[in-house]
């Protein structure tokens, strides 16, 4: 159980720096994958940025806090399971 907890955390931290590869390499949106990961990751950066755009306005650090968080969750889950 707590080996597949890890790959599904890893899992999405693969994704959130996919898309943060994706956005510098400006990718078109027409491709699948590309299309896929800004499915899975807008909608919660998107949060994210609601909550930061007033103390960051010029830089877009929704990715890093989402890393924060799932850095943070998964510690928090995994030493709850041991």
């Amino acid at each position: 159980m707590i080996p597949f907890i890890n790959y599904i955390f890893q899992a999405l931290q693969i994704i959130i720096f996919a898309s943060v590869l994706m956005s510098w390499l400006n990718l078109p949106m027409t491709h699948p994958v590309v299309k896929g990961i800004y499915q899975i990751t807008e909608p919660v950066y998107d949060i994210i940025r609601r909550v930061t755009k007033n103390f960051f306005h010029p830089l877009d650090i929704a990715p890093m806090v989402c890393l924060l968080v799932l850095f943070t969750l998964q510690r928090i889950i995994m030493s709850l399971l041991q």
